[in-house]
């Protein structure tokens, strides 16, 4: 298979999902493939193949022959996924704290560096794919890859309503500030370093969501 193929497959299956994310794709709604085709400027075979991804990870539901429908979920399930991110990533970042080496820094450095470009941009996408690919990074320092396979999958059932707006507002940049915030203490060592991560990750039901804090 093509690896300019396999491109459009992952970047239609970003687009898409953070579309989810921030709810400008809607629950409940059928969106037919040629909307989004059209959209993205592409073929309606890798959009296919994105919705196939995206429908194995339970953020869609396939229609067949007629679109998707993105999955409804209600505020309960959305406490439910900042609680089990808590409850996995606080203790994770105290574990990991003080034990990060060089070449793990570096990657993530590099993503909080992508992350804080995006922000300034205003580029939702690329942003949230930054944030992803940060706080992911830095997990797999661990080496736990089922641990990084859940938080990533929690991610993706996360909405962040609020984030538009910050993009708009060009608020996204002191969030981008605090992964930078958030490697240093963890490289140091910083005893506080849980309380970091936790209203960090807080933000999900906070701001992001666009909701007060």
């Amino acid at each position: 298979m093509p690896i300019e193929y396999l491109s459009f497959r992952e970047q239609v299956r970003s687009a898409v999902r953070t579309s989810i994310v921030t709810g400008e794709l809607v629950p409940g709604k059928l969106y037919p493939i040629s909307q989004i085709s059209k959209k993205l400027e592409v073929s309606a075979t890798p959009v296919r193949e994105a919705l196939a991804d995206l429908g194995h990870a339970g953020l869609v539901d396939i229609v067949r022959n007629r679109g998707f429908v993105v999955r409804e979920l209600t505020v309960h399930d959305l406490d439910e996924i900042l609680e089990l991110r808590l409850m996995l990533e606080v203790p994770a970042i105290e574990r990991l704290s003080g034990h990060v080496g060089p070449a793990d820094q570096a990657a993530c450095s590099e993503f909080v560096e992508i992350c804080r470009l995006a922000a300034s941009r205003g580029d939702l996408q690329g942003f949230l794919e930054a944030d992803r690919a940060f706080h992911l990074r830095l997990l797999e320092a661990l080496h736990n890859k089922r641990l990084v396979q859940i938080v990533d999958r929690l991610r993706d059932e996360t909405r962040l309503l609020g984030l538009p707006n910050l993009a708009r507002e060009y608020q996204l940049v002191a969030s981008a500030d605090e992964h930078e915030q958030l490697l240093k203490a963890v490289v140091s060592g910083d005893e506080n370093v849980g309380e970091f991560i936790s209203k960090h990750v807080r933000h999900t039901r906070g701001i992001w969501a666009g909701q007060a804090e």
